[in-house]
């Protein structure tokens, strides 16, 4: 199920955070795609905590921390971060994935993102477990994907203003195509 950061953006706004999170199930599929070097343009993550480097090492790795929640059916999280107005500074990419996910409570997972050069803007995808040792407790646990909407919302605002980017401008219910006539409370 995806969850994207806006129902409908204003494309004259200008600059601006898109967050758009799937929960999912398989990582070697995922991990084959968004770490392809034809969309990177290179052969390993552009940051992970993971210690492998190659999808099917970090699977690997992936499908251990798996065994600790077996009846979890969807243990996977596929984010996908879009800051148009960075291009191509490596420090700032870096400190977007780490706040994205701890903005997004992913502070404590295994995660492992790449940048994808193949269209006309950069943008961060980031797989990561849902799955994590709490530190506090010692106790396996799964980071919640109940209001995943809000979260993406909320997390491209912190990250709009840690960056002193403009925020991206919503249209109003009344100016969008699909709006009825009724307003829902």
């Amino acid at each position: 199920m995806a969850a994207f950061a806006t129902a409908e953006i204003d494309p004259h706004s200008g600059g601006g955070v898109v967050t758009k999170e799937i929960i999912g199930k398989s990582a070697r599929g995922l991990l084959n795609y968004i770490g392809s070097p034809k969309k990177t343009g290179a052969d390993r993550p552009f940051h992970t905590n993971f210690s492998g480097n190659s999808p099917r090492e970090i699977a690997r790795e992936f499908s251990i921390l798996r065994q600790l929640k077996p009846n979890l059916s969807r243990a996977v999280a596929h984010i996908i971060v879009s800051v148009p107005e960075i291009g191509d500074d490596q420090v700032l990419w870096r400190r977007v994935v780490l706040e994205t996910l701890k903005n997004k409570g992913y502070e404590n997972c295994l995660f492992a993102s790449y940048i994808h050069t193949d269209t006309g803007h950069r943008h961060a995808h980031i797989f990561v477990s849902r799955i994590f040792l709490n530190p506090k407790t010692g106790k396996t646990e799964v980071v919640s994907d109940s209001k995943n909407f809000e979260r993406n919302v909320e997390s491209s605002r912190k990250l709009e203003k840690s960056l002193g980017i403009a925020p991206l401008v919503e249209k109003a219910i009344e100016e969008r195509p699909y709006a009825s006539n009724t307003k829902h409370k």
